[in-house]
């Protein structure tokens, strides 16, 4: 696997309408931030799917594809893009509480 630099946490949690609302930090700022993301296709009883991913950055609204699918035992595997291109990379777990838990990293790095 080609070494990374995680840039940030998070956790998802699934509403029972198959949405996910999020909270996440990176490693340079000491705020947490909220993402929400609508279910594009999928199942809404699970976190497998394409999403609507919107978040703030200094004000602005970041939209982008947010694409979940399993990565291996017990792994999930999330790639956030925009025009067609991965930006983000993530991998997170299902923890005990049912949120998906992980770290991400922006792609190419």
């Amino acid at each position: 696997m080609k070494k990374r630099k995680d840039i940030g946490s998070f956790w998802f949690q699934l509403t029972q309408n198959g949405n996910l609302i999020d909270e996440f930090i990176d490693n340079v700022k000491s705020n947490v931030f909220t993402e929400s993301a609508d279910r594009k296709k999928g199942m809404p009883s699970n976190f497998i799917g394409i999403f609507d991913s919107t978040w703030l950055e200094s004000r602005q609204a970041i939209k982008m594809e947010l694409n979940i699918q399993p990565g291996g035992y017990q792994i999930f595997e999330l790639r956030w893009l925009a025009e067609n291109r991965i930006r983000y990379y993530g991998e997170a777990f299902l923890s005990g509480d049912g949120k998906l838990t992980g770290t991400y990293w922006v792609a190419g790095e």
